[in-house]
């Protein structure tokens, strides 16, 4: 016995078989004449029931008939996801994305960078997945030892280094609860990256309780030579950043923390009045078993045939400039290595059993002791400098004897 399937009145294929009725537009195409028979209408109407054909109920989409439509219709399609995706580059990339991956690149691990941000090991993961999805670049090389910057991901931790100070100073704008008054004074201090400058913010403010106080991380100095020969850049060949005019104008500050070598450096510029806040000397980190280890001080002498380990990136530009512009001074013969951050430089120095200098003061690293260098050359002042003109020249000096005994209470031992 043969069943048979009865289908309902609004069945697609009971409207699309049925006999077209006068007046009827053919089907897919407006404006036609009323009187003309729609095309197919004979034993191929019913293929108008699939998808993708104007008679489905779904309305149906545009076909295009000629190859040249569909070339000239796939290469739109094609622009269009590719636009799609550099708006998506560009839009999720999240702040919390690069503080993670700062996190990362301060402790080698994701599990320190879980717990330095307070959250879990599988959120670090997440951020820093995204991170790489959105960016189309692989950020991390992870392994037994740890994770570890690749070249794009030390490029994303330049823009993060650039980017985060920004925000949070906007941020911490944004949440005071009760707004300065525009009117009031506005102290902005600007320094290279040195632990003193904590100290230089605390003291403005107690000599300055009615300004609003801005402390800001600013890139190196770019001072003319002592000599009044070309300046020295560093190794990677990057730029000597900016003079401090520039410093003081495109920051618009009030104060800067420098650092300025009597034998590598001009002068200060004109129009410029300064107080030494410390007088230090460049450190050298080795192994605990390297045969220079245990010394009270070393030569640059000392470090001849060595391999010495330099962190990349823009923070530590000045160090880069500061060492190999020494060693050039001696005629010392030093072979360099990059490392991506303070961490795998550190390691690298007790894998490699070389040395890694650093300004006052390094950040601890497990394995690593620090000696002080004792060459002229490798000595340098921390200057607080401002405008002989500007507003803060009248307080200034008061705040560096304030900042010089705290910071020399601050050193180790």
């Amino acid at each position: 016995m043969r069943l048979l399937r009865v289908r309902p009145a609004h069945h697609p294929r009971h409207r699309d078989v049925r006999a077209p009725r006068p007046g009827d537009p053919a089907p897919g195409l407006r404006g036609a004449d009323p009187g003309t028979p729609p095309r197919g209408s004979g034993r191929g109407a019913a293929s108008r029931g699939r998808p993708g054909h104007a008679g489905h109920p779904s309305g149906g989409l545009p076909r295009l008939d000629r190859p040249a439509d569909a070339k000239a219709g796939g290469a739109a399609v094609r622009r269009a996801a590719r636009a799609h995706a550099r708006r998506r580059t560009v839009v999720n990339i999240e702040i919390q994305d690069l503080r993670v991956l700062r996190a990362v690149a301060d402790t080698g691990t994701l599990a320190g960078a879980a717990r330095a941000l307070g959250i879990d090991q599988a959120g670090v993961t997440r951020r820093i997945q995204h991170l790489e999805r959105v960016t189309g670049l692989v950020a991390l090389h992870r392994d037994h030892q740890g994770a570890r910057l690749t070249a794009a991901g030390r490029l994303l931790l330049r823009c993060a280094d650039e980017l985060l100070p920004r925000i949070d100073h906007l941020l911490a704008a944004g949440s005071r609860q009760d707004p300065p008054d525009p009117s009031a004074e506005r102290l902005r201090i600007g320094a290279v990256p040195t632990p003193a400058l904590p100290l230089v913010t605390a003291h403005a403010r107690a000599l300055r309780p009615s300004a609003v106080v801005e402390p800001r991380t600013v890139p190196d100095v770019c001072r003319e030579p002592a000599d009044g020969g070309h300046g020295e850049d560093g190794e990677d060949g990057e730029d000597g950043g900016e003079t401090l005019p520039e410093l003081f104008r495109v920051h618009r500050l009030d104060l800067a923390v420098i650092r300025h070598s009597a034998v590598l450096d001009a002068p200060l510029p004109e129009r410029f009045d300064c107080a030494v806040l410390a007088e230090e000397n460049l450190l050298v980190g080795t192994a605990t078993g390297h045969r220079l280890a245990g010394r009270p001080g070393l030569a640059l002498t000392d470090l001849d045939g060595e391999t010495c380990l330099l962190v990349g990136g823009r923070r530590h530009a000045g160090l880069r400039r500061h060492f190999t512009a020494a060693v050039r001074r001696a005629g010392v013969r030093v072979a360099l290595h990059w490392a991506s951050d303070e961490h795998e430089a550190a390691a690298l120095a007790c894998a490699v059993n070389g040395a890694l200098p650093a300004f006052p003061f390094p950040a601890p690293a497990a394995g690593v002791v620090h000696t002080p260098l004792s060459d002229a050359v490798t000595r340098h002042r921390l200057l607080l400098v401002w405008r002989s003109d500007g507003g803060a020249a009248a307080w200034a000096p008061r705040l560096a004897d304030l900042v010089r005994e705290a910071y020399r209470g601050a050193g180790p031992g």
